[in-house]
């Protein structure tokens, strides 16, 4: 496997990336081995040096402050650079020339160790499907996997898979929802956008996980533009998370609390609250939660959980319609996303995120 070219600077990183766009327009724009990949990872490190990443990794210095070399030691044989823009220091932007297998062993590494204060971007359905508007629609994946259904009931739809390459997707997209029982499935896994600047575009493949990948195109600025606007998107999503963080202030001599808790409706109630608490505080992927949990009735439960990838504290409150989420005054807001979209993955599609105020968020 070759390596990605040294750099210093956001020039050379410019020069590369570009050199790497025009080679692949000679191959054929199915073939994502050799795309140009981007990465948006959500960060929870004050500040960025050689110590913050821990296991098989390293972070270099270049000229810029903001742009780092990410070296991956997965074995003596094996050492992968990638291109690491901190300028976010919140939202950093990965860059590779490797193929997707190695660049997504990195990642999970990187990202799914416990405490790693390191996630995924999580963009939930109804992201994808605004960001769709963001450029000329292409195409679009589906995929739903029931995890929260009773085995015996066979009405349900269990497993859902499509892929649709072309033009008019929304419509594709909404007809599909015309059918009751496909509609709880219609959970999108990605998109595609053909994205277009001042001298040129580039036709972007983007995952819910975060990543973009250009299939073809002619200029990296249209890349650079749609990862920007879109982590600016999802950023703002997570200001208003955050804004409802609980916390208690000194008010005279009292005090005050601050912030409400958030819901997500479930749109059709939960069969089974006990199996859907339980998978949901496995301390596993993908929820990545670990916790306590204690049972008011039978259809009432109040979670107190922790967070793995930051070790934050935050409490749900679960019943059959809705779940409420109350993040600690420091807590990650990530996690909401998270929650949103594996529940939208793995139960209905339907779901929605509220505020306190029954304003819808998502």
């Amino acid at each position: 496997m070759g390596k990605m070219p040294l750099i210093q600077n956001r020039k050379e990183l410019r020069s590369v990336l570009s050199s790497a766009l025009e080679k692949n327009n000679e191959d054929d724009e199915l073939d994502f081995r050799k795309k140009i990949k981007t990465y948006v990872i959500e960060s929870n490190f004050p500040e960025v040096n050689a110590s913050s990443v821990k296991g098989f990794f390293q972070i270099e210095d270049t000229e810029d402050q903001s742009l780092k070399i990410l070296k991956a030691n997965l074995s003596a044989k094996n050492s992968l650079r990638f291109y690491l823009d901190i300028s976010d220091k919140r939202f950093w932007k990965l860059h590779s020339l490797y193929d997707s297998v190695a660049t997504e062993d990195v990642i999970k590494k990187l990202v799914e160790q416990n405490y790693s204060r390191l996630d995924y971007l999580w963009f939930s359905s109804n992201l994808l499907e605004k960001y769709m508007g963001f450029g000329k629609q292409t195409g679009f994946g589906l995929r739903f996997k029931n995890k929260f259904s009773p085995n015996g009931n066979d009405e349900e739809i269990k497993d859902m898979t499509m892929r649709i390459w072309g033009g008019g997707t929304k419509d594709v997209i909404d007809n599909l929802r015309t059918n009751d029982r496909l509609v709880k499935g219609i959970s999108l896994s990605s998109i595609g956008v053909n994205h277009s600047v001042e001298g040129g575009f580039t036709k972007e493949n983007i995952s819910n996980s975060g990543k973009f990948t250009v299939v073809t195109g002619n200029s990296v600025d249209s890349h650079f533009t749609i990862v920007e606007k879109i982590k600016q998107d999802y950023s703002e999503k997570i200001r208003q998370i955050e804004e409802q963080r609980i916390s208690v202030e000194k008010n005279g001599a009292g005090l005050k609390f601050k912030g409400s808790s958030l819901f997500i409706d479930f749109d059709k109630p939960l069969e089974d609250i006990q199996s859907f608490t339980d998978k949901l505080i496995s301390a596993t992927n993908p929820f990545r939660l670990a916790g306590t949990k204690q049972y008011l009735d039978n259809n009432h439960a109040r979670v107190f959980a922790l967070d793995l990838h930051s070790n934050d504290l935050l409490n749900l409150e679960i019943t059959p319609n809705w779940m409420s989420i109350a993040l600690g005054h420091n807590s990650c807001g990530n996690v909401v996303m998270r929650l949103l979209t594996n529940i939208q993955t793995h139960l209905t599609s339907q779901v929605k995120l509220m505020s306190a105020e029954n304003e819808r968020i998502i």
